[in-house]
């Protein structure tokens, strides 16, 4: 969702304000990193029929880092729509 979110705004700045780059942040790297560590520790402790707290703490550092990497995003948003085009 959160990619489908971000493809759909930059298709609606591009298409209202003209063609404009959005480069990957760190925070969306670093949060696309902890959804895939977290990922395969739910299916690795699924598979074993397990609870662990590394899965607990990877689904709430995973909601953290998209709160931050989206508002991220929308600070560069605003950043690149208000700067002229090149």
């Amino acid at each position: 969702t959160r990619d489908v979110g971000i493809v759909a705004v930059v298709a609606i700045v591009n298409l209202a304000v003209g063609p404009r780059t959005f480069p990957p942040s760190v925070w969306g790297k670093l949060t696309t990193g902890v959804f895939v560590v977290t990922m395969v520790a739910v299916m690795y402790f699924n598979y074993r029929h397990e609870t662990s707290v590394l899965v607990d703490v990877g689904i709430w550092l995973s909601l953290a880092l998209t709160i931050v990497s989206g508002l991220d995003y929308v600070f560069r948003v605003r950043r690149v729509v208000n700067e002229p085009p090149t």
